[in-house]
């Protein structure tokens, strides 16, 4: 950015700030939308392991309780 004296150099300096605010915003928006969904999708997915392997943790958990104690 080229430096410019003056008033107008002020309020120039002070527009880009805050348009680069402003998208530096919207990208952590986005982000965080985005992080937000993956987390969902995430949990969801980790749901649906733990429903389809409850009874074989159970059963070994079981056994190794007989086991090891």
């Amino acid at each position: 950015m080229k430096r410019r004296p003056g008033i107008g150099g002020l309020k120039t300096a002070a527009a880009a700030r805050d348009q680069y605010r402003l998208l530096g915003e919207n990208v952590a928006k986005i982000r965080t939308d985005l992080m937000k969904e993956q987390l969902s999708t995430f949990r969801s997915q980790l749901e649906d392991f733990a429903r389809k392997h409850k009874e074989t943790w159970n059963y070994q958990l079981f056994w190794e309780h007989l086991v090891y104690t």
